[in-house]
């Protein structure tokens, strides 16, 4: 993909002096800059995961909640249950 930036000629001078101080040309400079605002694959994946997460079915949520809830009282040393 080919990109235009349309930069201010401060811009421009600043975007030189960066890359200068980084030995790379300006392209190489932008498209390091470009590289580290995109998300890795596992970040992708963190992201796909927890959508998917919030896409279950909500009987299935409540369900869970309850079962959690029964085996948490099970599990006390109380007799007396924490989630009643």
């Amino acid at each position: 993909m080919t990109l235009t930036l349309n930069l201010t000629k401060q811009e421009e001078e600043q975007l030189k002096a960066v890359a200068a101080e980084k030995g790379l040309r300006t392209d190489e400079c932008v498209l390091q800059a470009v590289k580290a605002l995109l998300p890795t694959t596992a970040a992708l994946d963190k992201v796909t995961a927890l959508r998917s997460l919030l896409d279950d079915d909500e009987e299935e949520q409540r369900e869970t909640g309850e079962y959690l809830l029964k085996a948490l009282d099970e599990d006390r040393l109380s007799s007396r249950p924490l989630y009643p």
